[in-house]
C-alpha cells in the first residue's frame, strides 16, 4: 500500500505541469480545463495561494508556447487550404467557361483532400489548446481573487513582492489582488515609483490609496487616463480639484475620463467647471460614485463632453482607428462622417475587412480633407468578403496602435464594426475562428495596451459575447446590432 500511494504522488501532477500546454499530465480531451483545476486546487492546499500566486508568472509562457505551436501549424494549414481552394477556384473558371454553367461536381484529389481536411483538423486542435490555457489561466487567478478579501500576511506580502517581478501580467494580476485586499499603502507606494504606465494605470483606476493625482500629468496617456476614472472613487475635495485643475489642459480620451468623473462627483454636468468650482462653499462634498458592473447589454462606458459619436458610441478620441468590414455602403457612410467631426489636428487609421484585411495605409495619418476624400474612394472599392475575418482585422488594428515595448500606443482607441458572427458567411483563412477566443487573446494583449474599444455588432450568447469582453475595460462601449 505504501508502495502504491508513493507511485500516486509521484505521478501527480506538479507546477510544471499546470502551466505547460503539452505536459503529458492533462488529456487534450474535452475534461483537460477541469483537470487542471482539480490539480491547482490541489496544489493550492498543499503550497498555500502565495506559492501559486508566484506560480502564475509561468502562465505568459505557457501561452506563449501554445500560440507558437498554433503557428507552426497554420502555416501548413494555409499551405494546404490555399492549394485546396486554389484547386475549386481554378476547375470552375475552366468549366464555367467552356461548358457555360457551374459544375455539378468538382473532381477533387483525394491526396489534396485528405492533406486539407488533416491540416484543418490540426489546426482546430491547435487553436483549442490555446483557448483552453487562457482559459485556465483566467480561473486560477480569479481563484486567488476569492481568497484575496480574507488574506493572511504570508499571502499578502507575495501579493506585494509581485509588483517588482519583471513579468507585467505578474506585475498586473499583484495590483488587482491587492485592491481586493484592500493594500492601500502598497498601492501608494506603487504610484509613487518610477513602473510600467500598464501597472500605473492599474493602480491608479482602483482608486485605492493616494498619489494618482500626481499620475494626470504622466507622459504616457494610458496613466493618465486612468488616473482621472480613478479619482472619482476617493470622493474628496482634493480629487475634485485636481480633476478640475488638468480638465482643461487635456483631449482626446483622457479630456473624456476627466469630464466623466466630475459629472459623477458633481452628479451633474457642467459646462464650466472651474467657475462652478470656484462656487461651492466649504461645506460641498462629491457624491458617491458606483462602480459599473459589467453587462452583456448595450453600455456606454465613457461620455464625451465632445458631442461626437462614432457608430452611436460617444468619443472626443483624436487618435483613432476604425475597424470595419469591406464593401458596406451604410458602414463606410458613418465612418466618414464621424472623420468628418474630428479637428484636422487629430490622426486616424481604417482597417477594411471581410475575407482577410487591409489598412488604408501603414499608420495613423492626419485629418486632412484630401486624406479623407481619398478614403472615400478606397472605400467604395473594397469587396465585401465571403467572410467576416474580425480576428484579422481586429489585430491589423492591434498592430496598427502597437508602437512598441515602452512606448504609448499611437491610437487611443479602436472603433470595431461587426454585423455578422465572426467568419459565419464562408470559409475563412483566419488564424482564429472561435468569438470566445477572439475576446480572450485580444484582451490579454490589451492589458498591456489599454485601449478603449468601442464595439458595434452582433454579440450575444451564441458569440460569447466576444465584444463586450473587448469594450468593458478601460472605458470602452458597446452597442447591438441585429443579424443580417
Amino acid at each position: 500500500m505504501t508502495t502504491l500511494l508513493l507511485l500516486l504522488a509521484a505521478a501527480a501532477p506538479g507546477v510544471d505541469d499546470l502551466f505547460d500546454p503539452f505536459s503529458s499530465a492533462f488529456p487534450t480531451s474535452g475534461d483537460r480545463v477541469r483537470r487542471k483545476q482539480a490539480a491547482f486546487e490541489r496544489l493550492l492546499a498543499k503550497n498555500g495561494p502565495g506559492s501559486m500566486l508566484k506560480a502564475l508568472a509561468r502562465c505568459e509562457g505557457g501561452y506563449r508556447k501554445a500560440a507558437a505551436a498554433r503557428d507552426k501549424e497554420y502555416k501548413r494549414f494555409a499551405k494546404t487550404a490555399g492549394s485546396y481552394h486554389g484547386f475549386i477556384e481554378k476547375y470552375r473558371r475552366n468549366y464555367i467557361k467552356r461548358e457555360k454553367r457551374e459544375p455539378v461536381d468538382i473532381p477533387m484529389p483525394d491526396s489534396l483532400e485528405k492533406g486539407y481536411i488533416n491540416a484543418e483538423i490540426a489546426m482546430k486542435r491547435a487553436n483549442s489548446i490555446v483557448l483552453r490555457e487562457l482559459t485556465f489561466h483566467r480561473w486560477a487567478l480569479d481563484r486567488l481573487a476569492r481568497m484575496a478579501p480574507g488574506a493572511d500576511e504570508k499571502f499578502r506580502a507575495v501579493m506585494r513582492s509581485q509588483l517588482g517581478h519583471k513579468n507585467v501580467h505578474q506585475q498586473l494580476r499583484a495590483v488587482r489582488l491587492l485592491s481586493l485586499a484592500r493594500e492601500e499603502q502598497a498601492l501608494t507606494e506603487l504610484l509613487s515609483k518610477r513602473a510600467r504606465p500598464a501597472t500605473l494605470a492599474a493602480a491608479a483606476e482602483t482608486g485605492q490609496g493616494t498619489g494618482a493625482a500626481a499620475l494626470l500629468t504622466h507622459d504616457a496617456w494610458q496613466v493618465r487616463s486612468a488616473a482621472a476614472h480613478g479619482l472619482r472613487y476617493a470622493r474628496s475635495r482634493e480629487a475634485v480639484a485636481a480633476l478640475v485643475a488638468r480638465a482643461g489642459q487635456e483631449k482626446g480620451i483622457v479630456a473624456d475620463d476627466l469630464h466623466a468623473s466630475l459629472v459623477a462627483l458633481r452628479g451633474g454636468v457642467e459646462t464650466d467647471w472651474p467657475a462652478w468650482w470656484k462656487a461651492q462653499p466649504d461645506s460641498w462634498r462629491p457624491a458617491l460614485v458606483r462602480r459599473r458592473i459589467r453587462t452583456n447589454d448595450a453600455f456606454v462606458g465613457t461620455p464625451s463632453s465632445s458631442g461626437r459619436t462614432a457608430f452611436t458610441l460617444p468619443t472626443g478620441s483624436q487618435r483613432v482607428i476604425l475597424c470595419v468590414p469591406a464593401g458596406s455602403p451604410v458602414v463606410d457612410e458613418e465612418t466618414l462622417r464621424f472623420l468628418g467631426t474630428l479637428p484636422q489636428s487629430a490622426r486616424f487609421g481604417v482597417v477594411a475587412f471581410g475575407t482577410g484585411a487591409k489598412p488604408y495605409k501603414k499608420g495613423l495619418i492626419e485629418n486632412r480633407p484630401a486624406e479623407r476624400a481619398a478614403l472615400k474612394k478606397w472605400l467604395a472599392k473594397q469587396k465585401e468578403g465571403r467572410a467576416l475575418d474580425t480576428w484579422t482585422g481586429l489585430e491589423a488594428a492591434f498592430d496598427m496602435a502597437d508602437a512598441g515595448r515602452g512606448k504609448p500606443p499611437r491610437a487611443d482607441t479602436i472603433v470595431v464594426v461587426s454585423p455578422d458572427r465572426p467568419t459565419a458567411r464562408d470559409f475563412t483563412m483566419a488564424v482564429v475562428c472561435n468569438p470566445r477566443q477572439i475576446g480572450f487573446e485580444l484582451a490579454h494583449r490589451n492589458q498591456l495596451l489599454r485601449l478603449r474599444i468601442l464595439a458595434y455588432g452582433q454579440s450575444g450568447g451564441g458569440e460569447s459575447y466576444f465584444l463586450q469582453e473587448l469594450a468593458s475595460p478601460y472605458g470602452g462601449g458597446y452597442r447591438p446590432i441585429s443579424p443580417r
